[in-house]
């Protein structure tokens, strides 16, 4: 019988004898935490400086090695889309970032998931390119309306052509 219950209520041996202590000493009330009501002794929390930093590194970051393309990307229809050249993966980018940080005292430095979340909410108009779209604005313009004339008679398509 004391199966059956145990199976009924995802119960283990040990969780049963909690229980009956806590009815025993109790009675019919709700289980609270030990750890309810104190602060978390976890220190690896992103603190808003942290944030700041590593947002100000991947803008200035951007701005010093990405081509401004306006529009380009399906993503983003806004003008302040920056593309990084293929050869700067977010890798490179977290690399460059440890190196500065290790440089300067006092700064702490986050993990390579934290720094790939923060560029991906905070600034995500700054993205690497792929390898096959390392193409000029006209270029890119070109291509666009030579996509775009699949539909079109022949001689139109040899105008734009």
């Amino acid at each position: 019988m004391q199966k059956i219950l145990f199976f009924i209520h995802e119960l283990g041996h040990t969780q049963f004898e909690n229980l009956l202590k806590h009815y025993l000493k109790d009675g019919v009330t709700s289980r609270v935490h030990k750890n309810t009501g104190q602060s978390s002794l976890r220190n690896n929390t992103l603190l808003s400086e942290d944030i700041e930093a590593v947002v100000t590194f991947i803008k200035n970051y951007g701005e010093t090695h990405g081509l401004l393309l306006s529009g380009r990307l399906p993503m983003f229809k806004d003008f302040k889309v920056i593309s990084l050249p293929s050869a700067e993966t977010k890798g490179v980018v977290y690399h460059n970032y440890c190196q500065t940080t290790k440089l300067e005292p006092g700064k702490r430095q986050i993990g390579f998931t934290s720094f790939r979340t923060l560029w991906a909410k905070y600034v995500p108009y700054v993205t690497c390119m792929k390898p096959a779209s390392d193409l000029c604005d006209v270029c890119q313009t070109n291509v666009t309306c030579i996509l775009r004339t699949a539909n079109m008679p022949d001689d139109e398509k040899d105008e734009t052509l």
